[in-house]
């Protein structure tokens, strides 16, 4: 699990050598630092040159191990409402495990819950899709960059793209649509429950057979997926299929799966698409739909509310049941 801290001086040797070349240099920082590479002295000085604002901060994030993420937030406005992110690096090691959108979703409420910010933006560049991919999926929408242009390195131009988050959001829930089906491997890796003080896994372990059986080839008769989605991002979903899954206990019963991305936890978002599968469900004539979580899973707690019930365990897992025509 990880967790926000102040930035120390002794991490900068650490975050220094997190990147890997001058272009990823280039893509973190833009022209911020003239030489390439730089020290951990070079690190600390940039900062000590703002250590008597009291609009900047820069933030580490550890884990068990120690520190595995950096980034820096400052305010851009007088009325300090409006957060940016920037210098976002994740231990290049860790990368793949989810530790960026981690360390985004601590950033988020570090902003929102302690500074008391209203608006968080970040700038990135259209030529570090991955990092762009991991804002979105933190609920940032791309908006009008009023210094927009492009930076010219390598022989390049890399065309600046500002995006922004706001304290609250509205969302929809709709049909996730056949071609849209692709996404719910990203949502079967956060359906994955890590316990407390657990480093999540690398994602390919969604690649093994009995993860598999939850989205090879959706689509069939008894699939049915349900998306939540802010703006047009899709941030959450919920989905079924008759399988022979942890959850599974009867051939006319479909298992069901949920999972949001983390900035959206524990905001009702997950109930609300629960409630809206169940009625899914139920119009079209199934009588009821199972699950498997993990005891320790808080997730547990809703899934009752939503009116499962427990009708089987093991030493770790629940198997819940949801009769349908109780819901009526």
């Amino acid at each position: 699990m990880l967790r926000l801290r102040p930035y120390k001086k002794c991490d900068a040797e650490k975050i220094v050598s997190w990147i890997g070349d001058e272009r990823a240099f280039r893509k973190w920082c833009a022209d911020r630092f003239e030489k390439y590479p730089i020290t951990a002295d070079d690190l600390n000085k940039h900062y000590e040159d703002m250590a008597y604002s009291d609009s900047f901060f820069p933030l580490t994030a550890f884990d068990e191990t120690g520190a595995v993420g950096h980034l820096i937030m400052r305010f851009t406005d007088e009325e300090k409402k409006s957060v940016r992110f920037g210098f976002v690096i994740v231990d290049s090691s860790k990368r793949g495990c989810g530790y960026g959108k981690e360390l985004i979703s601590l950033a988020l409420r570090y902003a929102f819950e302690i500074l008391k910010a209203e608006k968080a933006t970040i700038v990135v560049f259209d030529s570090n899709p991955p990092a762009y991919h991991c804002y979105k999926k933190a609920g940032f929408c791309e908006t009008e960059d009023p210094d927009e242009g492009c930076f010219h390195i390598f022989g390049e131009d890399w065309k600046r793209i500002l995006l922004e988050r706001g304290n609250t959001f509205d969302y929809g829930i709709r049909e996730l649509t056949a071609g849209e089906y692709g996404v719910l491997d990203d949502f079967l890796y956060e359906a994955i429950f890590i316990p407390e003080g657990a480093s999540p896994p690398a994602r390919d372990i969604i690649n093994k057979p009995e993860l598999q059986i939850y989205t090879s080839d959706f689509g069939k008769k008894d699939d049915h997926a349900l998306a939540a989605s802010v703006g047009d991002n899709i941030i959450g979903c919920v989905w079924v299929r008759i399988m022979d899954d942890y959850g599974h206990i009867a051939d006319d019963v479909p298992s069901l799966a949920i999972s949001l991305y983390k900035p959206y936890r524990s905001g009702g978002i997950g109930t609300a698409l629960m409630k809206s599968m169940l009625s899914l469900l139920r119009n079209k004539g199934y009588e009821k739909v199972s699950l498997s979580v993990q005891k320790a899973n808080y997730a547990k707690d809703m899934y009752l509310k939503t009116g499962f019930e427990i009708i089987s365990e093991n030493d770790e897992d629940y198997i819940m049941v949801c009769d349908l025509g109780k819901q009526k």
